[in-house]
């Protein structure tokens, strides 16, 4: 991963509008080991079933990449992918009996996390209209799931529930992301997307099933999104993750000796899911 996030580096530094400039290559080799490695005051965080149930969500953006991933999957999860895109509408009567249905093929958490991603990534559409108007409807995931239609929070809540259905442990995190409208340098003053943790085999792991979903641009200054498929966003590694999306609660940054501020947030290269493919 190290050795990724160097290449990267080294290729998107100027994608941040020029705030980290370096001469050589052994310069960015430094800065990526100092940052990934320096400690922080609090050097340890302890994540708890009390600080997951306090974390909010809030609206959100979409990063508009037009070199997106085909939306056909291939790889190891190719036909759990399948699986779940071609689920029955008579399976979605509730989250027991959809969940039930997805883990059918699961060997393993990692395939039920999978199987349950792809389905909300491939079923949910985004609703463009509340995004736009500002005005959301009801987000709860028994309503996304009748309407097949949400933002980032609805998004987070259908994903969040299915896993509790299928046994696994999953939190929704709410945080600032460098999506749809983002410009280098920008500001943040408030939190505006949702993603979810999910627990697989002791570690967690991030998900992004919004990001999954759509691509999305801007059209008469309007949002207008498509379904996509882009399976980058299952199991991000944390030191891309951390690029676009800083949690609300450090905890949920998940990188080791490490707390990134808001503010050195902001500052970063602006380096998206193309880069590190």
């Amino acid at each position: 991963m190290k050795k990724s996030l160097l290449f990267l580096l080294g290729a998107g530094l100027l994608a941040g509008g020029g705030y980290y400039v370096y001469e050589t290559d052994q310069e960015i080799h430094d800065k990526v080991d100092s940052f990934f490695s320096e400690k922080t005051e609090s050097d340890t965080i302890y994540l708890t079933d009390d600080s997951a149930r306090k974390i909010k969500s809030y609206g959100e953006k979409r990063i508009d990449d037009p070199q997106k991933s085909p939306s056909k999957s291939t790889g190891p999860f190719a036909a759990l992918d399948k699986y779940a895109r071609e689920t029955p509408v008579s399976k979605e009567s509730s989250f027991a009996t959809l969940a039930n249905y997805l883990v059918i093929p699961a060997q393993t958490e990692e395939e039920k996390a999978r199987l349950i991603f792809t389905w909300v990534a491939t079923h949910i559409r985004y609703d463009d209209e509340s995004y736009n108007s500002g005005n959301y409807a009801d987000m709860s995931a028994q309503n996304v799931l009748k309407r097949h239609k949400g933002v980032c929070e609805g998004y987070a809540n259908v994903f969040k529930t299915l896993c509790d259905s299928a046994g696994l442990k999953a939190v929704k995190i709410s945080g600032y992301a460098k999506g749809y409208g983002y410009k280098p340098g920008d500001k943040f003053t408030k939190t505006d997307h949702a993603w979810n943790a999910v627990s697989i085999n002791g570690k967690w792991c991030l998900m992004d099933a919004t990001w999954a979903s759509i691509s999305s641009q801007s059209i008469n200054g309007k949002l207008v999104s498509k379904l996509k498929f882009d399976d980058f966003w299952f199991k991000t590694e944390p030191q891309a993750f951390i690029f676009t999306h800083l949690p609300e609660n450090v905890a949920w940054q998940l990188i080791p000796k490490k707390v990134i501020k808001l503010s050195e947030h902001e500052n970063m290269p602006y380096l998206t899911d193309t880069h590190f493919r």
